[in-house]
């Protein structure tokens, strides 16, 4: 997964998930923004924190993301439009 597709899969969380998420990665709450900051600004932290570590840290994220909301689909480009003759 991408670091674009983490980082939306973060933005699509309930603050209860995100909460849930920072727990599983053992992340320091003093680091984070409260729990009553938007969730655009937590996920952007936990992100960051994540991305911090490296391709583990990132790696570590999706697999929270995963256990937290449930895997996510595979999405496939739409297919290219025939063309005319």
């Amino acid at each position: 997964m991408t670091e674009q597709a983490l980082f939306e899969a973060l933005l699509k969380c309930l603050p209860s998930q995100l909460t849930a998420i920072t727990v599983k990665l053992g992340l320091h709450p003093a680091f984070l923004p409260g729990p009553n900051s938007s969730i655009a600004e937590r996920a952007s932290a936990i992100w960051e924190l994540m991305r911090q570590r490296g391709p583990d840290g990132l790696t570590a994220l999706g697999k929270a993301l995963d256990e937290v909301t449930g895997p996510r689909p595979i999405v496939s480009p739409p297919p290219s439009p025939a063309k005319q003759r």
